[in-house]
């Protein structure tokens, strides 16, 4: 996959694809300051993904549980069962997930929302617009977003390949403890976005301030200095000025965040091609 990584770096309108990707992941973190602080970015998005796996291709588990959303999460090493109920008290709070009144009242089944489904539609739906710049499997995936069938066979190859070990920072190691920090890979990709935003030079001082960067992440300007100081010690991001307010990007933040959106592009595009290849008939029938 590294291979294919860098052929789609290559293409011509990859960095138009790349800033429409990384814009659509900084809207998707507006407002979700509860879920930032109970889970890194990591966890956040494949958990995500294990609700909506569970919704559509597990019925015949027994579907979307708590249980059974433990047991996935453990499988896709996402976080402690523990962790997971704090999840879903903040995602029911939020009115993202509610229960299901089934025959069986021994078993509370839940269900995502439609304010939940919207806002993983609308994720997908900017990677896929990103990825129809590059490939016909964009188009084809923007085509058929509205299909159930079509996006619960997406799910779940998506869900296969992180259950087999795929690990997005595998593709930008250095990234790897920004990972782990509350809402710190939206603070880069923030910067890396206003870096690329209207044809200025990306590697100018940046117009956006410490103060900015809380307020988008829902953060305190310390924490937010904290996740800085590590960039600046990796030469990903330059301060300037007395006390540090003047931020710069690096070559090597830009390059480490196309790294991480060629990754997922590429994750798409496989889970795309794998949902709309025809199915062999039931043997079964």
């Amino acid at each position: 996959m590294p291979e294919d990584v860098e052929r789609l770096r290559r293409h011509p309108r990859f960095g138009e694809a790349s800033l429409h990707a990384a814009v659509g992941v900084v809207e998707q973190y507006k407002g979700n300051w509860v879920l930032n602080r109970l889970l890194g970015d990591r966890g956040r998005t494949v958990l995500g993904l294990a609700i909506l796996d569970l919704h559509y291709n597990r019925a015949d588990e027994g579907g979307l549980t708590a249980t059974n959303l433990k047991q996935h999460c453990t499988e896709l090493g996402i976080c402690s069962p523990g962790r997971v109920t704090a999840m879903l008290g903040a995602l029911k709070m939020l009115g993202l997930l509610e229960e299901v009144r089934g025959a069986d009242r021994r078993v509370r089944r839940l269900r995502p929302t439609d304010r939940f489904l919207a806002l993983h539609r609308d994720r997908r739906r900017s990677f896929f617009e990103a990825l129809a710049m590059l490939m016909p499997e964009g188009e084809q995936a923007l085509e058929r977003e509205g299909d159930p069938d079509f996006v619960a066979a997406h799910m779940a190859a998506f869900a296969r390949m992180f259950v087999s070990g795929m690990r997005l920072v595998d593709y930008v190691p250095e990234l790897e403890a920004v990972f782990r920090r509350d809402a710190g890979m939206l603070i880069l990709m923030t910067l890396a976005v206003e870096a690329r935003r209207d044809g200025r030079d990306p590697l100018a001082p940046l117009a956006v301030t410490i103060t900015d960067l809380a307020k988008r992440a829902s953060a305190s300007r310390g924490h937010v200095l904290s996740v800085l100081r590590d960039a600046e010690g990796q030469a990903m991001v330059v301060r300037s000025g007395e006390r540090g307010e003047g931020i710069a990007v690096t070559g090597s933040l830009l390059d480490a965040v196309d790294r991480f959106i060629a990754a997922i592009l590429m994750l798409h595009l496989f889970a795309i091609r794998e949902a709309l290849a025809p199915k062999a008939p039931d043997s079964s029938a």
